[in-house]
């Protein structure tokens, strides 16, 4: 059953008018907001420690540059952990 909102007169069909409600700017808007500062600086952060890692993991594996075992892939992980904590 449709009914008309008392506040606005739009036709809701629940028992909740979302043009009315509280959250109706956070459910119209698609676009969320920008990131912060910081945030980018940590992507950016976590994106060169995670090439580092790819560069480390080929070193490795072709043998130009021998380091411990995994170090590209514990540099990738820590790299893709700092690129997420942005």
């Amino acid at each position: 059953m449709e009914r008309n909102c008392p506040t606005c007169g739009d036709a809701i069909t629940s028992d909740v008018c979302y043009r009315c409600s509280p959250n109706f700017e956070r459910l119209a808007s698609p676009d969320p907001a920008p990131p912060a500062s910081g945030s980018l600086a940590f992507t950016a952060i976590g994106g060169v420690i995670f090439v580092v890692g790819v560069l480390l993991l080929i070193g490795n594996m072709t043998g130009y540059f021998p380091t411990f075992p995994f170090a590209g892939f514990v540099f990738m992980l820590i790299g893709g952990w700092v690129s997420k904590l942005g």
